[in-house]
């Protein structure tokens, strides 16, 4: 088996951050590496999913195996006969702090073809990962620094805080 994996520290609630990551409407806007998702990412649905290569779009059709609300996305891809080649992409949210999280994500790889695939893929999707993952921290830390002055803005007006 290989493994690659890419994380983040986001400094927005795991909440924001599970809404864009599952908005897959919404990609094709800011994400750089996964342009396209057909589907809804629900459990036992399949996807087609578009992402940008170096070398130009590839498209794979992964079933989605396991979605937990605030934590863990779950996308599966393999052969008819799962010892020849299967990958899996895995999206987890760590709860760092009311306003932070860490946003780990994985791809595995199995079989007896992975040697060959590895050798043409681990790169770009790594690059293709940490590329998503800083276009979500700005996108999350600019929502949760818009939703805080939301925020202030009602409670001043409310008169529950002044300023001096």
């Amino acid at each position: 088996m290989k493994e690659l994996m890419t994380e983040v520290v986001i400094h927005a609630d795991t909440g924001v951050v599970w809404e864009i990551l599952t908005d897959v409407e919404e990609y094709s806007g800011w994400n750089p590496f996964i342009s396209r998702v057909a589907g809804k990412v629900k459990e036992d649905e399949d996807l087609e999913v578009l992402v940008k290569l170096e070398e130009g779009r590839q498209t794979f059709y992964p079933k989605v195996t396991k979605v937990d609300y605030l934590h863990e996305i779950r996308l599966k891809k393999g052969f008819q006969i799962p010892w020849i080649f299967t990958l899996e992409i895995v999206a987890e949210l760590h709860f760092l702090s009311k306003d932070s999280c860490v946003l780990r994500q994985k791809c595995k790889a199995s079989g007896v073809l992975t040697p060959i695939i590895w050798r043409k893929f681990a790169q770009p999707f790594k690059s293709g990962f940490e590329q998503m993952n800083q276009k979500l921290k700005k996108r999350a830390e600019a929502f949760a620094i818009k939703n805080r002055a939301i925020n202030i803005t009602r409670i001043l007006g409310n008169g529950i805080a002044k300023v001096s």
